[in-house]
């Protein structure tokens, strides 16, 4: 319950972090606050084309996994439940 807690609460933390350096920056003048939005955007770019590199490997580590069981030869979708350990209930309900 904690962690969730926790994941819930980093955004709101980092919010009010750039909330805050902005109006640190808004009271040290305009070429502060310019600054300060210069970094503030390259920063937002970067973490975006992070983010965009983690969505790519994501999708092709999932199509490389999924070459991979299709080529043990086996269709059987118990199988693949059981091999990545997803879907324990399908897999149970088939047992039966």
């Amino acid at each position: 319950m904690g962690a969730l807690v926790a994941a819930y609460m980093v955004p709101v933390v980092v919010q009010a972090t750039f909330f805050i350096a902005l109006a640190v920056a808004s009271r040290m003048g305009t070429a502060a606050l310019a600054a300060h939005q210069i970094v503030a955007q390259l920063w937002l770019l970067t973490s975006y084309v992070t983010d965009g590199f983690a969505v790519a490997g994501t999708v092709l580590g999932s199509r490389l996994s999924h070459q991979r069981l299709d080529s043990t030869n086996s269709s059987d979708t118990r199988y693949r439940c059981q091999h990545c350990q997803c879907l324990p209930d399908v897999y149970r309900a088939q047992q039966d």
